[in-house]
């Protein structure tokens, strides 16, 4: 069947959507060739399913899949970020799925949306990881038959003081690194060098800050994964405490209970201090108003939205250095996007793994 006989069987597009569909599907077999892999169009169906309306498959290397696949459904369990993306209609990369055929295969994916900005389908890229998958499950195996000894407790005791010593070592070298750019900012002459200035020092202050809390022993838990929502009340309450006396801004958390690791938690951490303190700093004319953090836990993937009842988004805004590295690390270090829009005041959102 074609894309069009297809999304007119199975899905309440309109006709303007599928041409757009159709538009997109003539660039499959470039997009496949380019990245040497196996590339898809699927769109929700009206029964809640998504389905492949359009595939390709690259001319240049073996495809993964022995047949076509599609009208065949793609169901949220074996694919989280081809809903993910339908749903929020933001870009997934590097995410695990299962294909129709078993295979365990990395998807990115990312949405197509008509002229009013809604999402009407997704296109996927994917290449074939079974074999890292299965050198995972090895270890795992490996490490499971490893004998229990009576030091495990003592030798995890020692390692977790020794990442907390490491944190507070990098704390200091990074203080001392923001102590040099406030001598730097102190002799500058130019307005324009100290606000860089002032921005590296603040963003240097936030790491160190990180890895004080990450110093903390009630941060960590047992597994040697960080609880999220300890460590979000704990960058908030600091934030707050650098407040102006003259503003009185609440800031409220929602958190499911989320734990992640380390080299995961640093990059959320940064990212929501970067938004509460672009809320705090440009929200609030008046000095007053609230903040909310949700956190919520989803079976692969879980979010974080920071939503401020201010003034609302300045598009000038998304120039200035804090929200280009913000945006930065959710996507070069959390495989996402950062999502900002003007919605009762400024509303953002992004994903990770979890």
């Amino acid at each position: 069947m074609t894309l069009r006989e297809l999304c007119a069987n199975h899905t309440a597009l309109s006709e303007a959507d599928i041409s757009i569909l159709e538009r997109a599907a003539c660039t499959l077999e470039l997009i496949s060739d380019l990245i040497a892999g196996d590339v898809f169009i699927d769109c929700m169906g009206r029964d809640g399913i998504a389905i492949v309306v359009a595939e390709a498959k690259p001319r240049s290397t073996r495809s993964e899949y022995a047949g076509s696949v599609l009208g065949q459904q793609a169901l949220i369990d074996n694919e989280p970020a081809v809903y993910h993306s339908l749903k929020e209609g933001v870009p997934m990369h590097d995410i695990k799925a299962v294909t129709q055929e078993n295979i365990t295969v990395s998807q990115d994916v990312t949405p197509i949306l008509n002229e009013k900005g809604v999402t009407i389908g997704v296109l996927i890229g994917e290449r074939n990881i079974s074999r890292q998958v299965l050198l995972e499950r090895k270890f795992e195996a490996l490490s499971s038959e490893w004998p229990d000894s009576p030091a495990d407790e003592s030798l995890t005791g020692a390692i977790m003081q020794q990442i907390r010593e490491t944190n507070h070592r990098i704390k200091n070298n990074l203080q001392m690194l923001s102590s040099i750019n406030n001598m730097r900012m102190r002799r500058s002459q130019s307005p324009e060098t100290k606000k860089r200035l002032l921005e590296n020092t603040n963003m240097l202050l936030a790491v160190a800050s990180l890895h004080e809390m990450l110093a903390q022993e009630e941060i960590v838990h047992t597994e040697q994964k960080i609880s999220l929502p300890v460590l979000l009340r704990k960058l908030a309450d600091g934030l707050s405490s650098l407040m102006d006396n003259q503003q009185r801004v609440e800031i409220r958390l929602e958190c499911d209970e989320v734990f992640v690791s380390q080299q995961r938690a640093i990059p959320i951490a940064l990212v929501v201090n970067e938004l509460l303190t672009n809320s705090l700093e440009h929200a609030f004319p008046d000095g007053s108003g609230n903040i909310r953090i949700v956190l919520q836990k989803g079976n692969l993937l879980s979010s974080i939205v920071v939503h401020d009842d201010g003034a609302g988004f300045r598009e000038d805004a998304r120039r200035g250095l804090g929200l280009k590295m913000a945006s930065m690390t959710v996507r070069d270090r959390l495989k996402g996007e950062l999502i900002i829009r003007s919605e009762h005041g400024t509303k953002a959102t992004f994903s990770f793994m979890t």
